[in-house]
């Protein structure tokens, strides 16, 4: 029920509107959860009043259903610890690292426990950011990070090794003319 309702051409189209209106961000390069979600934050808070309204009106609908799984807020600025809903801005990173398409990535939000624990991981990594003080620090803190996203999402370095975005091999030679 919950598909279809989210699936009906006039909340395709109010989506499709939110979409584009998401991706007007000056600059936005993200790698990590916090960052998907922060930029979807700093996006949704840049939307016109109006454009923020529908949003939440969209939201809202989405919700109907699953208001125990989904925050009653767009995005929530502070989080629980452990983080017992998914707001809007953590579709973003959940779509980059959790997910391989759109279905799947409606299924792990609304259905798995673990995207949950994923959720806190990223919330503490947010949180591991802050108190960095060089280089090393924040290599250990990611790395740290990876290793409990590795336990939290049994198909994390599956899904990362198929699109050859995390983990990269490092190169054999520096040689740049081969």
């Amino acid at each position: 029920m919950f598909l279809l309702r989210l699936f009906n051409y006039k909340i395709k189209y109010k989506i499709a509107l939110m979409v584009i209106g998401l991706l007007y961000v000056s600059k936005a390069n993200a790698w990590v959860y916090p960052e998907h979600r922060r930029i979807s934050i700093l996006a949704i808070q840049q939307l016109s009043q109006t454009q923020q309204q529908l949003l939440h009106q969209i939201w809202q609908e989405i919700r109907k259903g699953n208001e125990s799984r989904l925050s009653e807020q767009v995005f929530n600025l502070v989080q629980t610890k452990p983080v017992k809903q998914i707001d809007f801005a953590a579709w973003s990173a959940i779509a980059g690292d959790h997910s391989c398409s759109p279905a799947t990535m409606l299924e792990t939000i609304l259905k798995t426990d673990w995207i949950l624990k994923v959720a806190t991981i990223g919330d503490e990594l947010e949180q591991g950011f802050s108190t960095v003080k060089n280089n090393s620090q924040l290599i250990n803190t990611l790395r740290k990070s990876d290793m409990q996203l590795m336990r939290a999402d049994n198909a994390y370095v599956t899904r990362a090794g198929a699109n050859s975005v995390h983990f990269l091999l490092p190169r054999q030679s520096v040689n740049m003319t081969s």
